[in-house]
């Protein structure tokens, strides 16, 4: 689609009062002497832009010096016809926010603000559809510190956009947007600064989706406050833009490793994302060209994810330069020149393939299966460049996401399928990774390989279910596939059994009855459990009834409770007789087991 971008004088740099000297009756501010208008309040930031990652859906900020009421118009040409709203502060430091959703797919807009007295104006471009096969974006990072080498990287990425509209997407920022993310200072002069008209003008018409920086950090509380994100948590989270689907990852308020929160959400987001190039946003670069030392845990923790789900693209930042490393066919980029000084690059270092000393910003086009990245000196001399094609994906997965059967099944096949036969061998890793089972008690599966070979679109995983005695509630097993070679994951990477038990745990008297001659003391009334239990079982029981009277003719209390504790099978009631002098026939004395928690009654409860 053809755009045209707006490159006329900014309009965030003049004060547009019409002749009369009124512009609307809901943005004056009237003093107290007739005919005067007060003075407004200066714009310290803004208008500036950022995807929310919602198809048709764009957000406008800015922040003013002190209150004041403001008015957003917008609309797909210079007459705003398509809507107005006014805006209140919101945050309490004089910020202003419109959400726009419900906008068309793949077409321009623009808009105006009207606050501090003018007009201050913009455009963008909305998300194409999810099916859209082609799309355009940009990238650079650390930007920190120099605001004037700054300003010069946007009008380069400006100039870009001018040369070619499709540029007028969004661009990836790789983080340190500031020196000192905890400084209000550095967050005014080196990213919002009003002194840099190419800066104003670039964030007023391009939304820049950033990952946090280690300069960036402070408390994170700045960070958040002047680009908030709809984050997932923390500061991590994802969108899509046409067939792109980007991951945006926090590497120093949430963990990544293996098992965080941060990791389970990467990778369910990673396996059900529908769009075919997938790329990741992080600051510290697993791989690059110095001088930073590569981040083991982005190698530790990324990479395999990176393989697992098909990630084309790792962007990074931290080293103030050029870079591009390929590892197991994913492509890590630095992309560290947007003003902050530049360091010395060593192009020896593992699996870099080019670096460059110099400013720079990343193009990336994606047309259907083919992806085309450029890296660009600010005077759009190329650097570097390389395409990716994608092939037809084969993904690897589990039948169904869930399963189970009775513990007296011994082996349990868990089916793993491709969704086409390859030409050559597919292989994915298996292992338990969860679940209320208690290996080598309750299953046994050791972690493994599954192999297709040629041709071949089915194979199990076997599940052996050990069959005990012992009365327990269900049980779960979770098996997760992981390091597929020759295909990707696919969608139900993960599997969960369910082990039914099938022991029933039955209270009740050993004897229907026993006997116990007056002078032979005490007897023990066995109670027992047919089968242990994994819980904790309790019956009551009582005196119901006999001929024998209590306290004269024997001692034994007259109700209670027996707890048989998990893996206890035998309690007893002791009934002790007295030995009186009296001639007597024989008593009896009757106990009534009642109220069975955590078991069945059995048969012989009397």
């Amino acid at each position: 689609m053809a755009c045209t971008f707006d490159r006329r004088p900014r309009l965030a740099d003049r004060l547009l009062l019409a002749a009369s000297g009124v512009l609307r009756a809901a943005l004056l501010v009237l003093a107290g002497v007739a005919g005067t208008v007060a003075s407004h309040a200066a714009v310290l930031k803004g208008p500036y832009l950022l995807y929310p990652g919602e198809s048709g859906a764009m957000t406008v900020l800015w922040q003013l010096d002190s209150t004041e009421p403001c008015l957003i118009e917008w609309g797909t040409n210079l007459s705003y016809s398509a809507g107005s709203q006014p805006t209140i502060e919101y945050g309490g430091d004089h910020q202003h926010r419109m959400d726009l959703s419900g906008l068309v797919p793949s077409t321009k807009y623009y808009y105006r603000v009207h606050a501090a007295g003018g007009l201050h104006s913009g455009s963008f471009v909305t998300s194409p559809a999810a099916d859209a096969t082609h799309a355009s974006f940009l990238a650079y990072g650390d930007s920190r510190s120099y605001p004037a080498r700054y300003d010069q990287a946007n009008e380069a990425l400006l100039n870009e956009i001018a040369a070619d509209p499709r540029y007028q997407t969004f661009t990836l920022h790789s983080g340190d947007i500031v020196n000192k993310g905890n400084l209000e200072a550095d967050w005014q002069d080196q990213h919002f600064n009003r002194a840099y008209p190419n800066t104003l003008e670039l964030q007023a018409n391009l939304p820049i989706q950033a990952v946090l920086g280690n300069h960036d950090k402070g408390s994170g509380q700045r960070f958040t406050k002047y680009l908030p994100y709809p984050y997932v948590d923390n500061l991590y989270w994802s969108f899509d833009w046409g067939p792109a689907h980007v991951v945006v990852i926090d590497q120093y308020y949430a963990s990544y490793a293996d098992g965080s929160a941060q990791h389970t959400w990467l990778t369910n987001d990673l396996a059900n994302t529908s769009r075919p190039w997938k790329f990741m946003i992080v600051h510290e670069p697993g791989w690059s060209a110095g001088i930073h030392p590569n981040n083991v845990a982005v190698q530790d923790y990324l990479q395999p994810v990176c393989e697992a789900y098909g990630v084309s693209i790792l962007f990074a930042g931290h080293c103030h330069n050029y870079a591009r490393a390929d590892v197991n066919g994913v492509v890590h980029i630095t992309a560290g020149g947007a003003g902050a000084p530049l360091y010395t690059v060593y192009p020896d270092w593992p699996y870099v393939l080019s670096a460059a000393k110099t400013y720079h910003y990343c193009t990336i086009d994606i047309a259907g299966d083919t992806l085309t990245f450029a890296s660009k000196a600010l005077d759009g001399s190329v650097l570097d460049a390389f395409t990716v094609v994608r092939g037809p994906q084969l993904h690897a997965a589990f039948a169904a996401g869930s399963s189970g059967g009775e513990e007296a099944i011994s082996l349990v096949e868990l089916a793993v399928q491709l969704d086409a036969g390859s030409a050559e061998p597919v292989t994915v890793d298996y292992a338990v990774t969860g679940g209320t089972a208690e290996a080598g008690v309750d299953f046994v599966l050791a972690g493994g390989t599954l192999t297709f070979d040629a041709g071949l679109t089915n194979a199990t995983i076997g599940l052996s279910v050990v069959n005990d005695n012992l009365d327990e509630p269900a049980e779960t097993v979770v098996v997760a596939l992981s390091n597929p070679a020759g295909a990707e994951l696919g969608v139900v990477s993960q599997h969960t059994y369910t082990i039914n038990d099938d022991d029933t745990a039955y209270v009740q008297f050993v004897d229907h009855e026993s006997a116990l001659g007056e002078e032979a003391g005490s007897l023990p009334v066995s109670v027992r459990l047919e089968s242990a239990s994994a819980s904790t079982v309790t019956v009551a029981y009582a005196v119901t009834g006999g001929t024998a009277n209590a306290g004269e003719d024997y001692h034994a209390p007259l109700g209670g409770t027996l707890t048989f504790a998990p893996g206890v099978t035998n309690r007893t009631v002791l009934v002790t007789a007295v030995d009186d002098a009296v001639a007597e026939g024989d008593e009896t004395v009757d106990l009534s087991l009642t109220d069975v928690s955590g078991a069945a009654p059995g048969s012989i409860l009397v």
